[in-house]
């Protein structure tokens, strides 16, 4: 795994308004079916959604969950395989969200890059109101110019396995609409590390 931080500043005087982090890992789902593949496209959605729900789905309290994830799903078509960003936002804290891109190496792996986006409230102001935030967008074109950038060519090996995997669908496509997951209360489940 590989990650780095940036941390951004304001005007003179105004100090350290956020920060942002990245991680870039391979990861090989565990419970990945000898039958399946993550090239195809919905082994792809429900390897992600299994995932998620590993990560996110502990928070989950008498007032609801705290995360809405995925959202604003956005398959990405200009990589070789299945690939797809989209954000995990909470609802009682918006002073913060991640933001993913992942997709398929292999039949068994996935490239997973997860930024982290934080930011201070102005002048300690907790208002859910935007106008009361920094502005981020600093931030958010960082992430988006590192995703432009990306160049990942697959394997021959990884190429024939999609090609297997892909051999009798007519639409490789993923689904263009996927809402976030609803959780249910998971006392004592504690995230693996490879979450954070």
């Amino acid at each position: 795994m590989a990650q780095r931080t940036w941390d951004f500043y304001g005007p003179a005087f105004f100090g350290k308004q956020g920060f942002l982090t990245m991680s870039a890992s391979i990861d090989s789902p565990e419970e990945t079916s000898l039958n399946s593949s993550l090239f195809h496209p919905r082994a792809f959605e429900q390897t992600i959604a299994d995932y998620l729900n590993t990560c996110y789905g502990s928070h989950v309290y008498s007032f609801g969950q705290h995360w809405l994830v995925p959202s604003q799903w956005q398959p990405i078509t200009n990589f070789e395989s299945a690939c797809v960003k989209f954000n995990a936002i909470t609802r009682l804290d918006s002073n913060n969200y991640d933001l993913y891109l992942i997709t398929a190496l292999s039949d068994t792996k996935l490239f997973t890059i997860r930024f982290g986006l934080h930011w201070n409230h102005i002048e300690n102001n907790t208002s859910m109101k935007p106008e009361h935030y920094h502005d981020i967008s600093a931030m958010e074109q960082l992430c988006q110019d590192i995703i432009t950038s990306l160049d990942i060519k697959l394997s021959e090996t990884a190429l024939t396995q999609q090609k297997i995997a892909l051999n009798e669908l007519d639409d490789y496509s993923l689904t263009k609409e996927f809402l976030p997951l609803k959780f249910e209360s998971k006392s004592g489940l504690i995230p693996p590390a490879s979450c954070y």
